[in-house]
């Protein structure tokens, strides 16, 4: 327990938020020949974004309001070195955020199951 909160609740939070934060960013930045996979691929992060506001609100709601404010906190102070981390491994895997984006198909359901499960 961090501050009250579980590991895995913690950890699947960061998770989920950064394959989010990956599509967000292949939307933005990345050419691909196929207009039909960026619009799946937006209505995705819509989808995705409806749940993460959804979660917080309902987890302030079941818990305590400052639950959600911490782990929204934690995930910042735990992607500094990831991105840290990230940026490394981009400079020798140019597609790693790409495979990043594409891995949220799987890992986003996941974590989003491990979240509602580990909330206390």
């Amino acid at each position: 327990m961090i501050f009250g909160l579980s590991l895995e609740l913690i950890v699947s939070y960061i998770v989920f938020r950064m394959c989010r934060y990956y599509a967000q960013l292949y939307i933005r930045t990345f050419q691909t020949s196929s207009d039909s996979f960026v619009t799946v691929l937006s209505g995705w992060v819509l989808l995705t974004t409806a749940f993460h506001v959804g979660f917080l609100v309902y987890f302030g709601y079941t818990t305590s309001w400052w639950n959600p404010l911490k782990l929204f906190a934690l995930n910042y102070v735990a992607l500094l070195p990831i991105t840290a981390l990230e940026v490394s491994i981009t400079e020798h895997f140019p597609s790693f955020p790409r495979l990043l984006s594409l891995a949220g198909f799987v890992v986003i359901p996941l974590c989003a199951v491990v979240m509602m499960q580990t909330m206390e």
